[in-house]
């Protein structure tokens, strides 16, 4: 769906707006003819889409925002975006910026874990709640996207944070329609494995690493949320939400849960997870965590 024609929309906000997804729907977007704002952490992607976006697509304007999601302090990131898009109307927000650490919870330093929670969905919380509020005071139609994942609907003993982050963001999106559908607000999410920078923080996690084998590109998820839109709260997109959701269906979560404690001692991506951030743990005289979980935000 062209979101120009279907909004009226002139501009956009897009976190993670980079790479991945972010760069996907950053383009797609472009190539319908509405300005964006990217949002994403001052890195080397950045430095390159600065460059290369208002190249590829000169009629199109872009503002670019240096902004950490994962900030304890919603200020650091609400503040930057408050000022750059002041004077203009923003109707549509895509809700992307995500990454995984995978890790053992008490192994894990509390400020990664409290990190990696404020990327993936207390950000989101603060943008969404800004952002919608602008567009029904200025009466705006547009949209607000969030890029969830199926991951959390499934008991893991590996990325203990994920279920309460992105699948979180689900939950936000189906309690909001309510409010903002009947004031031409919509909301869309579309999960499945990507092949994006989200997989950074996989570190030894081998099914992590298989699923990153089936993933599908970038442009594939950017396609559904722009399918998907106005059409369905919820775009559970690709084989993996597909399986999910049915094998669920089947066995109960809370079982799925009892008989991950009774299996995962003897799995083996368990025991070299395990083993790996204990060994790092007392190279680093006893600290909680190793180098290779501390991971800097990074976006999908």
């Amino acid at each position: 769906q062209n979101l120009k024609t279907k909004y009226g929309s002139q501009w956009a906000l897009v976190t993670g707006g980079s790479s991945g997804i972010g760069l996907a729907i950053t383009e797609t977007l472009a190539k319908q003819g509405i300005n964006v704002v990217v949002a994403a952490l001052d890195d080397a992607l950045m430095a390159k889409a600065k460059t290369s976006l208002p190249e590829k697509y000169p009629s199109i304007k872009f503002r670019f925002v240096s902004v950490n999601l994962g900030s304890s302090d919603p200020e650091v990131y609400m503040q930057p975006l408050k000022e750059i898009t002041s004077d203009i109307p923003v109707s549509l927000v895509f809700n992307n910026a995500g990454y995984i650490l995978v890790g053992l919870f008490h192994l894990t330093p509390l400020a990664s874990l409290t990190a990696n929670l404020n990327c993936n969905n207390t950000a989101a919380i603060h943008i969404t709640h800004h952002f919608s509020n602008r567009m029904l005071s200025s009466s705006l139609r547009g949209a607000i996207f969030f890029t969830s994942s199926p991951g959390g609907f499934m008991a893991s003993q590996w990325h203990q944070c994920i279920p309460p982050q992105k699948p979180s963001s689900q939950t936000l999106q189906l309690q909001s329609p309510q409010n903002l559908h009947q004031r031409n607000r919509r909301l869309c999410r579309a999960p499945i494995p990507t092949n994006t920078g989200f997989y950074s923080g996989a570190g030894l996690m081998s099914a992590l690493k298989f699923f990153q084998g089936t993933a599908v590109s970038p442009q594939q998820i950017a396609d559904a949320l722009f399918r998907c839109v106005g059409r369905t709260v919820v775009a559970d997109h690709g084989y993996y939400s597909v399986i999910n959701r049915l094998l669920l269906k089947v066995l109960d979560y809370t079982v799925m849960s009892d008989l991950m404690v009774l299996f995962v001692k003897d799995q083996g991506d368990f025991k070299a997870i395990k083993a790996d951030q204990e060994a790092k743990i007392a190279k680093n005289g006893g600290a909680a965590g190793g180098d290779a979980f501390k991971k800097s935000v990074k976006t999908q």
